[in-house]
């Protein structure tokens, strides 16, 4: 088998009206990643995982179904619906840190990671943390050198590539929804949790270089997220239907560009056209992986993109705005 038809890559493809060539940059990787809401995300193969380099940002399932935010302190605190919010309610918080989500997020079925990801698990947070060194030390490796973390940020170095970030929490404690530890620890949901021993998560902490699972009873706390790939080995996809099929295309509507997300290791066609049938654009599609496509000069109005693979066509709508 030809791997290097199945090894998600990176592609950047620029494109005018006026242009008489293409320029093209590839990069294998296992990523980035974008969601639902054309957030994108670098990635890292850390022993036989890839994760997420930043904690997720997304407001929406991968279905594109809308996640409540929530930002009193009272409906917080007494919430028993998946919600997400701010650290203090501030929006500028999300660039770095990410939202915080409570339990209810990461345990629906919709999936608020992006197709083919998901909330890493209670094991597979292990399994992450024994590569690095086991609980005691694993914290090192994790945590960004920044000087985000508090002194000392002990035993910080990064090494593992993960950059994790002190991005604090939201009570869920019934009567208590503060925000509490920026600066000083970073919290980070597993999908692992029971009626007895309460929802896993694991912390890192500013003053140790551990990396310490723990449960709280308090479901509806509100912690980070990072998203694990579901790719066998090192970042090879699970060549799978997902659920948003074989093609995700954001944003949609879109402004300057349209991200060409394939999840399948049939090569196929990708095209563009005007509401009369017009081609404007078609572009070559090697498998699984991820295109950008600048459509900037188009004019505001509705395109049909069309996916061609093995016999099969995909057809959707875009929005250009």
């Amino acid at each position: 088998m030809n791997m290097s038809k199945i090894i998600n890559v990176f592609f950047r493809l620029f494109l005018t009206f006026n242009a008489t060539s293409l320029i093209l940059v590839a990069t294998a990787q296992c990523g980035p990643v974008i969601d639902v809401d054309g957030n994108m995300y670098h990635t890292i193969v850390i022993g036989t995982q890839c994760w997420m380099q930043q904690n997720l940002q997304t407001a929406h399932y991968r279905n594109d179904s809308a996640i409540s935010e929530i930002e009193d302190s009272t409906t917080w605190a007494l919430n028993s619906n998946p919600a997400w919010c701010y650290y203090n309610g501030n929006a500028a918080n999300n660039a770095t840190y990410g939202k915080l989500y409570n339990w209810g997020v990461v345990n629906d079925p919709r999936g608020v990671c992006p197709a083919g990801w998901h909330v890493p698990s209670f094991a597979e947070w292990n399994i992450l943390i024994n590569y690095l060194g086991g609980t005691n030390v694993a914290g090192g490796p994790l945590k960004s050198s920044s000087s985000l973390w508090l002194a000392p940020n002990t035993g910080a170095n990064n090494s593992s590539g993960f950059t994790a970030l002190p991005g604090g929490f939201r009570s869920g404690n019934p009567g208590d929804a503060s925000f509490s530890n920026l600066g000083l620890y970073g919290y980070f949901w597993t999908s692992t949790g029971d009626p007895i021993s309460g929802s896993f998560f694991c912390n890192l902490t500013y003053d140790g270089s551990g990396c310490f699972p723990e449960s709280t009873p308090f479901a509806w706390e509100g912690y980070s997220v990072r998203c694990l790939s579901d790719s066998i080995s090192t970042g090879i996809p699970n060549l799978r239907n997902y659920i948003n099929g074989d093609i995700q295309i954001t944003p949609n509507p879109a402004n300057d560009v349209l991200n060409i997300i394939t999840y399948n290791s049939a090569d196929g066609i990708f095209s563009l056209s005007d509401i009369t049938g017009r081609t404007i654009f078609k572009l070559p599609i090697n498998g699984a992986n991820i295109q950008t496509l600048y459509i900037g000069n188009l004019p505001i109005g509705i395109y049909m993109a069309t996916y061609s693979y093995n016999g099969e066509t995909i057809t959707k709508k875009i929005i250009k705005q």
